[in-house]
């Protein structure tokens, strides 16, 4: 359930809001209501709505003082403005502060309905968005967790030998493998050519240095499907690739499954 003030200094205003809010069931709750500016912030503090709605033109502060408050201490709420044709001055204060729509008086009951339903709409974009970037946050998290071991070796590197390359390599991959990593800028990193590390590299593993870093990708991600909180567009994105088909398609190749059916396996 969504909650939503209204400000307004008409009674019959906010009895209309009330009314076409419970007719249509929408998923929100009139949670308040005001009828000045000061006593709309009072509400707004206090309750934390996802929509205000709020008539401009109000005693002791006006919507638009309201709306530029909320604005700056509560950026996530949804502003709807109700404006009269002979306060478009105020209309064009309100896009400033970035309300998320306004209404023109009058307001038919379609139009409250459906501007109301787009806040909504809105509001669940951000929230799955906000959602993507914490679960991106703890999979960083998870993988930095797997790697601190690694760092230690990479920092200080010794290398003698072709095995001691190829040892190097191999673990920089285990820490790097999220990035966009060439045979050339691995080649610069042993400060030798890129024929000689792909050929020593395919000595000592058997594997080109781009079917290992695909083991490794691959490996990582059934690790964090598994957990079963994150969707395969994150995890692919977390294991370096910037295409959720194309990992699918690789992962379905080296374990015989696609990722959807690990995470519902998991979910069950």
């Amino acid at each position: 359930m969504y909650k939503l003030v209204a400000a307004d200094d008409e009674v019959t205003a906010l009895k209309f809001i009330d009314y076409c809010i419970k007719r249509n069931e929408l998923p929100v709750a009139l949670v308040g209501t005001a009828m000045d500016g000061k006593e709309a912030i009072g509400l707004i503090d206090d309750l934390h709505p996802d929509i205000v709605l709020l008539d401009i033109k109000m005693p002791k502060l006006n919507g638009v003082e309201v709306g530029k408050y909320i604005a700056e201490k509560h950026p996530g709420t949804k502003v709807i403005m109700l404006t009269a044709y002979d306060q478009f001055d105020f209309a064009q204060q309100a896009i400033r502060f970035n309300a998320y729509d306004y209404l023109l008086k009058p307001v038919k009951p379609e139009q409250l309905i459906e501007v109301i339903k787009k806040a909504i709409k809105e509001i669940n974009r951000q929230r799955l968005v906000e959602e993507q970037n914490q679960n991106l946050t703890e999979i960083k998290n998870i993988i930095n967790s797997y790697n601190e071991p690694l760092m230690k070796i990479l920092s200080k590197p010794e290398l003698k030998n072709v095995e001691q390359v190829v040892s190097w390599i191999q673990n920089y991959l285990q820490v790097n493998y999220h990035k966009n990593i060439t045979l050339e800028h691995l080649a610069e990193k042993v400060y030798l050519s890129p024929c000689y590390v792909s050929r020593a590299f395919r000595q000592v593993t058997g594997l080109n240095f781009m079917q290992y870093l695909t083991e490794i990708r691959i490996e990582r991600a059934m690790q964090l499907l598994k957990i079963g909180k994150y969707s395969v567009s994150e995890v692919a994105e977390a294991v370096g690739y910037k295409d959720a088909s194309y990992f699918s398609q690789m992962f379905k190749k080296k374990t015989g499954f696609v990722p959807s059916e690990l995470i519902n396996k998991q979910a069950k």
